[in-house]
C-alpha cells in the first residue's frame, strides 16, 4: 500500500491517501483513493497488479484533472463523469506516456468481464450502451 500511496501523490501531484478493500468500483474524494482490493481483479497474480496499478492511474489523474464530480446513481451524473473519466485520461497520457499500454490492458479486462446491459445494475445502467 506504501508504493500506491507513493504512486498516487506522484500521478496525481496532490497529498492523497489511497485505501484498497471491498470489490465495488473505484472512488476519488478530494485527498482520497477508493480502489478495490488487488484479489478482486480477474486473471493472475500479474495480471490483478497490472489492473490495480491502471485504475489507481486513471484515479489518481482524475484527481488531478477534474474540478467535481459527480454522483453516478443517475444517468446524468454517470455520462458526465464517463466523459471527464475520458478526457483526464486524454490529459494524463500526454504527461504519462508510458500509461498507454497499461490503460488499454485495463480497458480490455474491463470490457471482457463487463456484466450485461440488462443485468443487476438495471435499467438506470443501460445508458452505458451509449458510452
Amino acid at each position: 500500500m506504501i508504493e500506491y500511496n507513493f504512486l498516487a501523490r506522484r500521478w496525481s501531484g496532490r497529498r492523497v491517501s489511497v485505501s484498497a478493500g471491498g470489490n465495488g468500483p473505484p472512488s476519488s474524494r478530494a485527498g482520497a483513493i477508493r480502489v478495490p482490493a488487488e484479489g478482486s481483479y480477474p486473471g493472475t497474480a500479474g495480471d490483478r497488479r497490472r489492473q490495480a496499478r491502471a485504475v489507481l492511474w486513471q484515479e489518481s489523474v482524475r484527481q488531478r484533472h477534474c474540478a467535481e464530480f459527480q454522483g453516478g446513481e443517475h444517468a446524468f451524473g454517470f455520462i458526465l463523469n464517463a466523459m471527464e473519466a475520458k478526457r483526464s485520461e486524454a490529459l494524463g497520457l500526454r504527461a504519462w506516456r508510458g500509461m498507454a499500454g497499461e490503460a488499454a490492458f485495463a480497458r480490455a479486462w474491463e470490457r471482457a468481464c463487463r456484466p450485461g446491459v440488462s443485468s443487476f445494475y438495471g435499467r438506470a445502467r443501460m445508458v452505458e450502451a451509449f458510452y
